[in-house]
């Protein structure tokens, strides 16, 4: 349980995380990383009304990273001709003064779009990458037992 007030310490922020997909590097220009996951239970009724039983479910996870436009460029030359069907890992390392080390991995990630343009202004040029994942890690622990990969 976190305690407040946070007298001697921080909280993290987008300046605490470090981005790295394997191969590829450790990106900076990263503007946005989401990931999600979810394990969906089958429903057991038989001839009643209420449950009398669960499958274990059907486990999926997808994301999104949003990267400045030098950082696509260099993402995608890393992968390679066919980079939408490479597969590459995403390791998100949060580290900040007085606050334990979390990490996030994302393992098998998959470019699914690519959503690039822009517009008139002063912000840079972003990709958006919607991501197809096998599964993610959070501080060394799976959100299913038995992992394959």
């Amino acid at each position: 349980m976190a305690d407040y007030p946070l007298i001697n310490g921080n909280k993290y922020d987008w300046s605490s995380i470090e981005i790295d997909l394997g191969d590829a590097g450790i990106f900076t220009g990263v503007k946005e990383l989401t990931f999600t996951h979810s394990l969906e239970p089958g429903e057991v009724r038989g001839t009643r009304a209420e449950l009398l039983g669960r499958t274990r479910g059907e486990y999926s996870a997808e994301g999104t990273i949003v990267v400045w436009a030098e950082e696509y460029a260099q993402i995608i030359a890393a992968l390679g001709d066919g980079f939408m069907e490479a597969s590459f890992p995403i390791t998100a390392t949060y580290s900040d003064t007085n606050v334990p080390v979390q990490t996030n991995r994302l393992f098998g990630c998959r470019i699914t779009n690519a959503d690039m343009g822009g517009s008139q202004g002063t912000d840079p040029l972003e990709v958006s990458m919607d991501l197809s994942i096998f599964r993610i890690e959070t501080n060394g622990l799976n959100a299913i037992s038995g992992i394959l990969t």
